[in-house]
């Protein structure tokens, strides 16, 4: 998985807010997120031809895996995950390349945000 440097600063940003309370120093929270990016970088990703990773994302909506699977019957999640943090939810699943403009049709009706992050 490639990490841009806009993605990357976001990271230090949100951790360093996370770790605010405990007076963690800033080159520290760099340093710790630099390792993990070039563990992403480096690790091998298992791809399965015709498929695609989608990342669905919304604000304030806890039942946003179930909405869209409820909307998107026919298609099937692979690998699916789902976490929340604050407000923020967000699911990540391995779909056919053939049900990826579904997703982006359901994400969008829904409110939610979709991307791309790895398409084989």
């Amino acid at each position: 998985m490639v990490v841009s440097p806009a993605e990357r600063e976001e990271l230090v940003r949100r951790v360093t807010e996370r770790v605010a309370h405990r007076k963690v120093d800033d080159a520290l929270v760099r340093s710790v997120v630099d390792r993990v990016v070039g563990a992403l970088a480096t690790r091998e990703v298992a791809s399965v031809a015709g498929t695609a990773v989608v990342v669905v994302s919304a604000a304030s909506m806890p039942d946003l895996a179930s909405r869209l699977r409820a909307a998107l019957r026919s298609v099937e999640f692979q690998g699916a995950a789902v976490a929340s943090e604050g407000r923020h939810t967000v699911f990540v699943a391995r779909v056919d390349a053939a049900g990826m403009d579904s997703v982006r049709t359901a994400a969008q009706a829904i409110g939610a945000r979709f991307v791309v992050r790895e398409q084989a």
